[in-house]
């Protein structure tokens, strides 16, 4: 009997990628867009989601519950992204970015309980990024965002395992994906900022644009939700990426800070 999986975000980059897989190893996959009638891949159901949308999160758990769909794991894989100072972020912006990649993705993880219930066994994924692990300069909002996903993620797997569903946090490195092209865009940039933003926005372009396959993160994600590994946190980044989550536990505050000064070239 064909399993359910919903993964959202899944048009494009990380999501695509992962719901083909599952189609092929014989998934029933719910995907989600923000615009799903301009897709034409029949191996996925379509669905319309706008994670800013409390209503729109609400119609998509209705749909579930009203069709009487159990489902045996959500990949919570929609996200966007946000390169600006602390300085230049507007209370808004911060609003968009918490909407988005928190608040959206909690609510549908409540919305949908009822349904991973009635699985034998569920599993819940949530992606967060390795940024969480840093307050890395200019993506303060993304670090921040990340970083609450991952404790909120922490929480819930400790209070779902009477349920008997797992929770996963997966952190992803960089990855040639399009999410160049999705991010909030913060105009008002002050003075003492533009420099240092302009550098560092066209860095990380560069590293995604050079980032990983989005085949190798399909694949660790299938791995998760097939084989159910004991490990809460995952990460699948480049090596350096890897290393400096290290670095960062064990080298004093002030030293490691100079490796990211120098590393973003930052004292220029």
């Amino acid at each position: 009997m064909s399993k359910n999986i919903l993964i959202t975000g899944a048009s494009a980059g990380l999501g695509k990628a992962t719901a083909l897989h599952f189609t092929q190893n014989g998934y029933t996959v719910y995907g989600t867009s923000r615009n799903p009638k301009s897709l034409t891949d029949t191996s996925i159901h379509w669905l319309p989601l706008d994670l800013s949308k409390p209503e729109s999160v609400d119609a998509l758990c209705h749909y579930f519950i009203e069709n009487d769909i159990a489902l045996d794991a959500i990949i919570n894989n929609a996200g966007t992204g946000l390169v600006a100072s602390v300085i230049d972020t507007k209370r808004s912006d911060w609003k968009e970015i918490f909407e988005v990649n928190l608040f959206g993705p909690l609510q549908l993880i409540r919305g949908l309980y009822p349904q991973l219930k009635k699985s034998k066994r569920a599993a819940i994924v949530n992606i967060g990024s390795v940024a969480s692990e840093f307050g890395l300069p200019f993506r303060g909002a993304y670090s921040s965002v990340k970083s609450a996903f991952a404790i909120a993620s922490e929480s819930l797997a400790l209070e779902l395992k009477a349920s008997g569903i797992d929770v996963y946090l997966m952190q992803p490195g960089d990855f040639a994906t399009n999410i160049n092209n999705n991010r909030i865009l913060v105009n008002d940039i002050h003075p003492d900022f533009v420099n240092h933003h302009n550098q560092i926005h066209k860095l990380i372009n560069e590293h995604v644009s050079d980032g990983m396959s989005p085949d190798i993160m399909a694949k660790a994600l299938y791995n998760i939700v097939e084989n159910r590994p004991s490990k809460f946190k995952h990460t699948v980044a480049p090596m350096l990426q890897k290393i400096s989550t290290k670095l960062k536990l064990v080298l004093p505050f002030k030293s490691f800070q100079k490796l990211l000064i120098n590393h973003y070239k930052l004292n220029t």
